[in-house]
């Protein structure tokens, strides 16, 4: 048995690394145009009201959007969809290139969404900033959900776990 403690080659780092996350494209609409980035930091936070959080590295150009009161949509990815995460891992957050070429929901129910809802998801969620924290490198939102909407209810959810804690 490996102990965790101390400072014994980052053993805690890699116990970090170990918590799993779920895998989601975070979306807002900028202007006339989406932006996104890939999110690997989303966990559910609470019943009444429902919320989650999401943490984002401060230096994201998104993140300094995302104040109390703003709102952007989560893509959740499923497993085997490489193609989300190779396109949005290294996303340009630059308005009209971020979605060029893929297939969003346009139904009455997302219209009023603050960003794109991609059909490859297998579930999306609309959510309001609450409260943010500022945590080292990285910014933590505490979002309602507003609104939610599954795409394929026998998808499973692409679990992301990493090597190390100190790093993606």
């Amino acid at each position: 048995m490996t102990t965790v403690g101390g400072n014994e080659s980052g053993l805690e780092s890699r116990a970090v690394g170990r918590i799993p996350s779920g895998l989601f494209v975070l979306s807002r609409t900028t202007g006339e145009h989406g932006v996104g980035m890939l999110v690997s930091w989303v966990q559910q936070a609470g019943f009444e009201p429902l919320t989650v959080t999401v943490a984002i590295r401060g230096d994201r150009p998104i993140a300094g959007e995302l104040v109390m009161g703003q709102r952007f949509v989560l893509n959740q990815i499923g497993e085997g969809q490489t193609h989300l995460i190779k396109r949005f891992a290294r996303s340009s957050e630059r308005p009209g290139q971020d979605f060029e070429g893929l297939g969003l929901v346009d139904t009455e129910k997302v219209r009023s969404w603050a960003g794109p809802v991609l059909v490859d998801a297998i579930a999306c969620l609309h959510v309001k900033v609450i409260a943010r924290m500022e945590g080292g490198d990285h910014v933590i939102l505490l979002g309602e959900i507003l609104d939610g909407l599954v795409h394929d209810t026998d998808a499973a959810p692409r679990v992301h776990l990493r090597k190390h804690g100190s790093h993606y």
